[in-house]
This record gives C-alpha cells, sequence and structure tokens, in this order.
C-alpha cells in the first residue's frame, strides 16, 4: 500500500470542504490515516496547507501528560519542540 502524502491528505481535506480561514478541530487516531510520509508532521502540515492563509487548527492533546519541563522561563514552547512550523507560532 502506498504512502499518504501531504499534497494527498491536503486534497482530500479540500474535497471534505476545509477552505482558507477555516477554524477546524483535529482529534483521532494516527493509526487510521494509513502509512503516513512523514508521521505526523504530514497530517499537521495538510491541516495547515487546507486552512491557510487565516485559518486555525486546534488539536486535543493528553492534559495527564507531564509537558511542563518543555515550557521557557515564560510559559511558552521553545521553536525547537515545534512539530511543523508552515508559519510562525502566534503563543
Amino acid at each position: 500500500m502506498p504512502f499518504v502524502t501531504r499534497a494527498r491528505l491536503r486534497a482530500n481535506l479540500e474535497r471534505l470542504g476545509l477552505r482558507a480561514g477555516d477554524v477546524v478541530m483535529a482529534h483521532g487516531a494516527l493509526s487510521r490515516v494509513g502509512r503516513l510520509l512523514n508521521g505526523p508532521d504530514a497530517v499537521i502540515g495538510a491541516l495547515i496547507d487546507a486552512t491557510a492563509p487565516g485559518g486555525t487548527v486546534v488539536v486535543y492533546t493528553d492534559w495527564d501528560a507531564r509537558y511542563d519541563e518543555l515550557l521557557d522561563a515564560d510559559g511558552r514552547v521553545p521553536a525547537a519542540h515545534v512539530a511543523c512550523s508552515a508559519r510562525e507560532p502566534r503563543w
């Protein structure tokens, strides 16, 4: 089975109706997407691509996980820990 690419995911998201400027909430199992070329970054990138410019991608993360040690002194996630930076983070 071929890998699922960022471009293919973007095309599928656009067929579902995602457009520039949209706000989308993503929550799901990556294993259900298929064999991803570039792993989770392909999904993140496709969501950003389909909603850019001006869109917002909101995702669920596990609130029980201990992410506090990743934050800098201002409570922000350093750029080194950001999985995909198609545009500058706005936090």
